[in-house]
């Protein structure tokens, strides 16, 4: 089966046996077809060689939670007083300003696109799982996000042409009122032939993390388990 591993900055490409080749590059440069983010010669045509691909079985990722509004030279303001999720700019837009709406700005060149929306958020990760993600009936794209960005998530989704099968939401404790984050399980929209399209989400039970006296839940030690997770 092949795997694609989203990031930030690197993008993990299957190699043989269990070593990875990584490609340091803008993610989006895989469904926008662009190769100027590269750092050298390799990256560029790793980069070309996985695009043109485009058969992987299943794409992982974790966005930025961070939300960043830009002005840049074809909008008059940025919209750090709206709800609505950031505009990442396209490929060549010159940014007049990027305001972070949540959090605070990271010190490290290299953590900043992975804790805040500079390079877009979960809709940039659904445009760019969905173009390389293969038609298989098995395939999926697996996506952790922040609760209070949920409905981007449908919507992000909904513009790749994605469905969303599954959803975990994940408490850092039993006794919270809502989620801390949520796990999504997407793929293809309509991959399955004679399948009803509008087949409802399943929205699983929240797992909690720990209980109200702060240890493991045995739902939480269950998955540790499977991941071979001292617990």
């Amino acid at each position: 089966m092949g795997t694609y591993v989203e990031g930030g900055n690197n993008d993990i490409l299957p190699s043989e046996g269990n070593s990875a080749h990584v490609i340091h590059s803008d993610f989006r440069d895989l469904a926008g077809g662009n190769s100027s983010n590269t750092e050298g010669k390799e990256d560029a045509s790793l980069l070309e060689s996985v695009r043109c691909s485009k058969k992987f079985d299943l794409v992982t990722g974790t966005p930025p939670y961070f939300r960043v509004d830009f002005a840049t030279d074809s909008s008059a303001s940025n919209a750090s007083s709206s709800s609505s999720p950031s505009a990442t700019p396209h490929h060549g837009a010159i940014v007049k300003s990027a305001t972070i709406v949540q959090g605070g700005m990271p010190t490290s060149v290299q953590s900043a696109p992975a804790r805040c929306e500079f390079r877009g958020g979960v809709e940039a990760y659904c445009n760019t799982a969905s173009a390389m993600l293969s038609s298989s009936h098995g395939a999926r794209f697996v996506v952790c996000e922040n609760w209070l960005n949920n409905q981007r998530v449908y919507d992000g989704a909904k513009e790749a042409k994605l469905d969303i099968v599954t959803v975990l939401p994940v408490k850092g404790k039993e006794n919270k009122n809502s989620p801390l984050f949520g796990v999504y399980v997407l793929r293809k929209a309509n991959v399955e032939s004679g399948e009803n399209p509008s087949k409802k989400t399943e929205v699983l039970p929240p797992l909690a993390v720990r209980n109200q006296h702060g240890d493991w839940t045995t739902e939480y030690t269950g998955v540790m388990a499977d991941m071979a997770i001292p617990s």
